[in-house]
């Protein structure tokens, strides 16, 4: 059932007496990523990565600045571990789709809501239900929840619904839908290149199911729709979703009929904030239907801007004061729908429902060469490569993975990043029976690329790849790195996320210890142009 804000009367008069300054307080959302940092009187509140003292220590300075209890958010696309370090750490929401088990992704979300609820949050920012149609989209990869209209509503409905029942707020996100090109909203405002119709079948199909299932937030991204929308007239081009009156306001609002909290992605990135002058775009969120403006801060500079923009009518107080009474009502409306949600919390059984997840999403997705699972093991000697992007954050976790290996193998060395040569001058001398290749190509924010890139993808090179030393690739958490390199690749396994808890599960499977499957997932649709996909829904 769709979720409907209800406007308390009392509110509304507590707003009408409130100040310019009291007023942004309500919808900024300040971004906290340090203890140092200043701590403002806010609605809402987002904290960054680190561990649980971390997001003690933080939450404690958020509630000593706020009058009143806030709402306090973070990035649980994947649950707790996405953002909390110590949290259970699932791999990602693509994998579950993986799996072919939507209670795992019920499961997902109701365990970010009783780890997040245990630290003081009550709403995440997730999940991201965008469909991963263009494998080298570097914003969506594997944190959508698959490849399809189907897939992304089967999946992200039930992560939205086990939040939403054990106490957080769900964001269906990033509307009105990445994943279908190659721009990074970080770095620009990437076009939407669907025709009305086909977006009806495709993300306006996903939108439609998660507001018909009760999801109580949404997050416009940076993302212009041109077949939907009109040009801008201050610079001639495509607005985002985050200031477009007609994508928030008409079909967001009207066609959809959504009713919850509109919570912008974050204003610092490029696709809002280098469209136009950052505090004029923040007003125009505001005035087309927005509610809440993620990672805005409600500082001097920011009161005396929006005090100019009134004067100019670009925005006016009682649309201030309406988001305002918004917002306070839905958090009074919250706090009363889960009032009674039960708290069912247990950090072991968290943990063994997330192995789960892992071993039942680690696959083979190429194995031409027939040589998994490797046997005898104890005769062998194994090199662990390690190749990865520039500043890849997980190194350190596939370094670990040499542990693990030693245990296996009759001996193991490990390489990041040699060179080519260096491979060359071994598989040559036969030095080793066996080459694990771990690749790290993950998502990270504003990098413009997902696949495999920089001077590391020159290891590559050479030919060692097909000569005398059998080869496995991992690929550790984009799902299409095999895509791009399929005569390279003979043998490759996709473990969509890889986690602590991964390592010795996948050296397991890899060794024969755990039963290592095929995966199911139709990858053939990745070798389709747009057009024969959309054609195909």
């Amino acid at each position: 059932m769709k979720f409907k804000i209800e406007i308390l009367e009392d509110t509304k008069q507590r707003v009408e007496q409130m100040s310019l300054k009291q007023l942004l307080g309500i919808l900024c959302c300040p971004n906290y990523m340090r203890e140092d940092q200043n701590f403002f009187d806010t609605a809402t509140a987002f904290i960054h990565e680190g561990d649980k003292e971390f997001h003690k220590k933080i939450m404690n300075k958020i509630t000593a600045s706020c009058k009143d209890r806030p709402f306090v958010c973070s990035d649980f696309e994947a649950g707790p571990g996405t953002m909390i370090n110590g949290g259970t750490a699932f791999p990602s929401l693509f994998s579950i789709s993986v799996t072919g088990k939507p209670e795992f992704a019920y499961q997902m979300g109701k365990i970010a809501a009783l780890e997040g609820r245990e630290l003081g949050y009550n709403w995440t920012l997730g999940p991201a239900v965008d469909i991963c149609a263009n494998p080298d989209t570097p914003t969506t990869s594997s944190r959508g929840a698959g490849l399809t209209p189907e897939e992304v509503i089967t999946y992200g409905v039930q992560y939205l619904k086990g939040c939403q029942d054990y106490g957080m707020i769900a964001t269906a996100k990033h509307f009105p839908g990445d994943g279908f090109g190659i721009y990074d909203q970080h770095l620009t405002t990437p076009e939407i290149p669907l025709t009305v119709d086909e977006w009806w079948r495709t993300s306006g199909k996903v939108y439609k199911e998660v507001i018909d299932s009760g999801v109580m937030s949404i997050m416009p991204g940076h993302l212009s729709f041109p077949a939907y929308d009109d040009i801008c007239s201050e610079n001639g081009l495509y607005p985002p979703a985050t200031i477009s009156k007609k994508l928030m306001d008409n079909l967001l609002r009207k066609e959809l009929g959504f009713d919850g909290i509109i919570i912008s992605d974050a204003v610092e990135m490029v696709g809002f904030s280098g469209f136009m002058n950052y505090y004029e775009a923040c007003a125009k969120f505001l005035d087309f239907g927005g509610d809440i403006l993620l990672f805005a801060s409600p500082n001097d500079k920011m009161e005396s801007e929006f005090s100019k923009l009134i004067d100019k009518g670009v925005i006016t107080l009682d649309t201030l004061k309406n988001r305002a009474t918004r917002v306070l009502s839905f958090r009074k409306q919250v706090d009363k729908l889960f009032k009674s949600t039960t708290n069912d919390f247990n950090k072991d059984r968290h943990e063994e429902v997330a192995k789960e997840v892992i071993s039942s999403s680690i696959k083979v997705v190429r194995d031409r060469k027939k040589i998994l699972p490797i046997k005898n093991t104890k005769d062998k000697n194994v090199l662990h490569l390690i190749i990865s992007i520039p500043n890849f954050k997980q190194l350190s976790l596939l370094e670990s993975m040499k542990t693990e290996l030693e245990r296996e193998f009759k001996s193991v060395e490990q390489w990041v990043d040699p060179g080519s040569q260096k491979i060359i001058d071994a598989v040559d001398k036969n030095k080793f029976d066996l080459i694990i290749c771990s690749v790290g190509n993950d998502y990270n924010f504003g990098t413009n690329v997902i696949r495999l890139n920089g001077f590391q993808s020159r290891n590559l090179m050479g030919g060692w790849v097909h000569l005398d030393t059998p080869v496995i690739f991992i690929s550790h958490f984009h799902p299409f790195t095999h895509l791009e390199y399929k005569a390279l690749m003979s043998t490759v396994i996709n473990t969509y996320g890889t986690v602590p808890n991964t390592i010795k599960i996948l050296v397991d499977k890899i060794c024969g210890k755990e039963k290592l499957e095929f995966s199911t997932v139709d990858y053939s649709l990745r070798d389709w142009t747009l057009r024969e996909w959309l054609n195909h829904h």
